[in-house]
């Protein structure tokens, strides 16, 4: 059993998901960038998230059914000082990374024990 390195993901990742049609995987990193990647591992977008996740905090990725879009549901790092322990964002993104919406407040806790689930007609929680 030969295992070859291609490639590594400084920071780590937090979140990877495949899109239904298996032609892209997203991945979020510790380092708050968003990486597109072909099935061949190039990398075909990279964007910075728009705000500073709270470190190491848990992301959730979902993809529409049709691939066109997928959400992220992740914790960021607040301007409240009342709230030490981050604000639960979701945030919508075409399958290019350009962002498309963005939701605060999506879950009653600053958690991600509840998951996203993004469908054709919008958004539910599962």
């Amino acid at each position: 059993f030969n295992i070859e390195e291609i490639g590594s993901i400084e920071g780590g990742i937090s979140a990877a998901k495949w899109s239904p049609d298996y032609t892209r995987l997203v991945i979020v990193t510790n380092n708050n960038t968003i990486l597109c990647m072909s099935t061949d591992w190039e990398v075909l977008y990279e964007v910075p998230v728009e705000e500073t996740r709270v470190p190491l905090s848990p992301s959730d990725i979902s993809w529409r059914g049709d691939g066109e879009s997928f959400s992220l549901l992740s914790v960021d790092e607040t301007r409240d000082t009342n709230t030490s322990s981050g604000l639960p964002v979701l945030r919508v993104y075409s399958k290019d990374l350009v962002i498309i919406a963005t939701g605060s407040n999506v879950v009653d806790a600053a958690s991600l024990n509840d998951k996203a689930a993004l469908l054709l007609k919008g958004l539910s929680k599962v």
